[in-house]
């Protein structure tokens, strides 16, 4: 599972952007306040002693985290753009939404 997905992104963004671009983003995403506070309370409670707060911190990660990065697929989708690209991303969120059920 996570391998294709892994695959799938890959090739989605190494067809529509430069290295440059893909390091920018990624860059972008270690410096964003908002991503990087949610990464924090997450992995607060994930690393954390209670099990149960470990399963609640796995499902945010594989729900509200993990969906964040798919906003801008989603948009152009809307727009009529790109949509291949967000068939397949919503057949990856399908799969994910799996991992968030308890």
């Amino acid at each position: 599972g996570n391998c294709v997905h892994a695959k799938s992104y890959s090739s989605i963004f190494m067809t529509l952007c430069s290295s440059q671009e893909i390091n920018d983003i990624f860059r972008w995403s270690e410096d964003n306040e908002q991503i990087q506070e949610k990464a924090r309370i997450i992995n607060k409670y994930y690393k954390g002693d209670s099990q149960y707060k470990k399963k609640i911190a796995s499902t945010l990660l594989e729900s509200f985290l993990f969906y964040s990065g798919f906003y801008l697929p989603f948009k152009w989708s809307s727009k009529g753009k790109l949509t291949n690209t967000a068939d397949i991303i919503r057949l990856i969120v399908r799969d994910e939404a799996v991992h968030g059920y308890y």
